[in-house]
């Protein structure tokens, strides 16, 4: 995911049922645990939405506000289904 022109790695948690995604969940990379929305301060101390970890707190993307952060998150999870579709196909085949 790119956030001011910087890529932060990203895993995903999800379950498909009837190829549909459910259960949609990002994952830190550094530990492992659940990445959750917030309301933070960005570098020039304006007031931004976080994507962070909630154990290790590690900011993995920041938004100029919520709008952007939920359009970014869309279209993640957009490219993100047809790769586990096929992925999918692949384990039960």
């Amino acid at each position: 995911m790119e956030s001011d022109g910087k890529w932060s790695e990203l895993r995903v948690r999800a379950r498909l049922e009837n190829g549909r995604l459910t259960e949609k969940t990002i994952l830190c990379p550094e530990c492992g645990g659940e990445v959750g929305k917030f309301i933070g301060c960005g570098g020039k101390g304006e007031e931004c939405a976080l994507l962070a970890c909630t154990q290790c707190q590690k900011r993995l993307a920041e938004f100029s506000n919520d709008a952007e952060m939920e359009r970014n998150l869309e279209e993640l999870w957009r490219v993100v289904q047809p790769y586990l579709l096929r992925a999918s196909k692949n384990t039960t085949d």
